[in-house]
């Protein structure tokens, strides 16, 4: 099922109910933890911290109150809902539960989980705003992380946050919420979106490609900016050439996403 039940019904936007939100939530979160507590071997008790992001759906009580009561975790659990912040909420979650957890104590235990709830956000009337419906389905992911080496399967050893263009209004509206003429909430993706998404992509493997690369494929942007003295300003960045892998894909999804437009 990728699609949330209400969702079948017409007109779709009269059953799409808070009840009906909260049902996805139970549906998917729980489904995920589920699964993550039962491969992972650790009980509901042993989280120390809970990181939860879902951008539209913003409840109260609120996703992490939800998962502590369930569960019935302990009182001292700290706890952040993040919301209304996009696609990049996911790992802006995960580098807030590393930052949490370099202030725990040693053996902590930190649960990210990541989803969007898609039943109170169907819309069906504007071209602009009904694209939403077509790229988004039911899903979440859990992951669970901690400060203690012993039971580790990776390492996070870089999570790098750009921000290129938010103080731009073009960027600013690229993706908005919004009511139509008919006071239907809905959400708006305009045109720009795809110019400003490629342009925050860019300077995010930018950023990262030093990191994973070393010192070697950036020697040659170093000597540049020597020789350049003042007009390092008008030097470009160069990317790193064993990026070009994760270029190849991404210029496929966005002209794939153009194409669905």
């Amino acid at each position: 099922m990728c699609l949330p039940p209400v969702h079948r019904y017409i007109p779709t936007y009269k059953y799409c109910t808070l009840d009906a939100a909260r049902g996805e939530v139970n549906l998917v979160v729980f489904s995920a933890l589920n699964d993550l507590f039962a491969k992972t071997g650790i009980s509901p008790g042993a989280i120390d911290i809970v990181v939860v992001n879902c951008s539209l759906f913003c409840p109260t009580p609120s996703f992490v109150d939800m998962i502590i009561n369930w569960y019935k975790m302990r009182s001292d659990v700290r706890s952040v809902h993040l919301s209304g912040m996009g696609c990049s909420a996911g790992l802006i979650s995960v580098g807030l539960a590393r930052n949490l957890l370099q202030v725990a104590l040693k053996g902590a235990h930190a649960l990210v989980v990541s989803t969007e709830t898609i039943t109170p956000n169907y819309y069906g009337s504007e071209r602009a705003m009904i694209l939403p419906n077509c790229l988004f389905r039911i899903g979440g992911a859990a992951a669970l992380l901690s400060n203690s080496p012993a039971k580790a399967r990776f390492r996070l050893k870089h999570v790098v946050c750009t921000l290129t263009a938010a103080a731009q209004d073009s960027a600013n509206m690229c993706v908005f919420q919004q009511e139509d003429d008919n006071g239907i909430v809905g959400i708006n993706l305009n045109k720009d979106l795809m110019t400003i998404a490629g342009n925050a992509l860019k300077a995010n493997i930018t950023a990262i490609g030093p990191l994973g690369h070393g010192a070697a494929p950036i020697r040659p942007l170093l000597h540049r900016v020597e020789g350049a003295q003042r007009q390092v300003q008008a030097v470009h960045p160069r990317l790193p050439q064993g990026l070009r892998a994760l270029l190849h894909p991404c210029g496929r999804a966005c002209r794939h996403r153009r194409a669905a437009a």
